[in-house]
């Protein structure tokens, strides 16, 4: 027996929605229902599905749902206590029966993403795009006012003058595209190439591989200092926030989080914990870059891609 998605009717229509279709197609707009008592989100049932479940939904009808709250590692290692205040919260308002998974590194985090053992996840672009295509996550907010720093490093003895082009080392599809868009518009025509780290970045720039490498926020921290081999030449600011993903088997419950989160007082008090001041929806094509057609803009708004 296929268990349905939540259904969210009203006395004109016994329609049932995909919600999570809904979602990706932009039909599910800012204010997701109404807060009165008969909220249909907060109505969670199953019934019948309707139309078809796309296959992720089907599968996860019938694999064990996960139970781990995952937090990104660059995030954990500087508010961790936040993040487990916020997921104390956010289960015991939604009965999610979630754990707290605290990993401080990418390589067992991304094992975990890889097995799909989060039933709720705060993911950087990467990841998040990741496992939305690999395993049916769903976006289901991303802070509203989040903003990273690219930093465009190359060799110390390089001469820190005007930059305007070359091979730059980079890691992340997502964040290069929009940081690559900004630094076109400034005059900065840079070529991608894709390495596996930011810590391959850095050896790329050493070993002459790439004039220039990509890093973001604080990762170089305090270990740029006068004898460290790179130099930081330009900085750039990208709005590709983070996004809190869901896994497909909790899709029914995406329209109650998201009115919370869009609606609540409550949501906002959360956030600012975490250094957030508000949450807005997802638009997954933000997230749909790839290392073979990372693209820039040119002066006329066009995306141009690379080989």
């Amino acid at each position: 027996r296929t268990r349905g998605v939540q259904t969210c009717e009203s006395p004109a229509s016994s329609a049932s929605p995909n919600w999570t279709a809904a979602i990706r197609q932009g039909v599910v707009m800012r204010r997701v229902c109404p807060t009165t008592s008969d909220c249909p989100a907060r109505r969670l049932r199953f019934s019948d599905p309707g139309p078809r479940l796309s296959p992720f939904m089907e599968h996860s009808a019938i694999r064990a749902r996960p139970t781990g709250f995952g937090v990104c590692p660059h995030d954990t290692a500087t508010a961790v206590q936040a993040w487990r205040e916020f997921h104390a919260q956010l289960n015991a308002r939604f009965a999610l029966r979630t754990t707290f998974v605290d990993i401080d590194q990418f390589p067992p985090f991304e094992e975990a993403l890889e097995r799909a053992e989060f039933a709720i996840a705060f993911l950087n672009p990467a990841h998040y795009a990741r496992v939305r295509d690999e395993h049916g996550y769903v976006g289901v907010v991303r802070p509203a006012d989040s903003h990273e720093i690219a930093r465009l490093i190359t060799l110390r003895t390089r001469a820190c003058g005007s930059v305007t082009g070359g091979v730059v080392a980079c890691v992340d599809a997502h964040l290069t595209t929009a940081a690559m868009r900004g630094l076109r518009t400034r005059g900065v025509d840079l070529t991608p190439r894709f390495v596996n780290s930011y810590a391959a970045v850095i050896e790329a720039v050493r070993q002459g591989d790439a004039e220039y490498g990509i890093v973001y926020a604080n990762y170089l921290g305090e270990s740029l200092t006068a004898e460290h081999p790179v130099q930081i030449v330009l900085a750039q600011e990208v709005h590709l926030p983070h996004v809190l993903a869901v896994h497909p088997a909790l899709a029914s419950h995406i329209p109650e989080l998201q009115a919370f989160f869009l609606e609540s007082p409550d949501a906002f008090g959360w956030a600012l914990e975490l250094d957030i001041s508000s949450w807005e929806l997802v638009p997954d094509a933000d997230y749909a870059a790839s290392p073979r057609d990372a693209a820039t803009v040119d002066d006329g708004g066009a995306i141009l891609a690379f080989g």
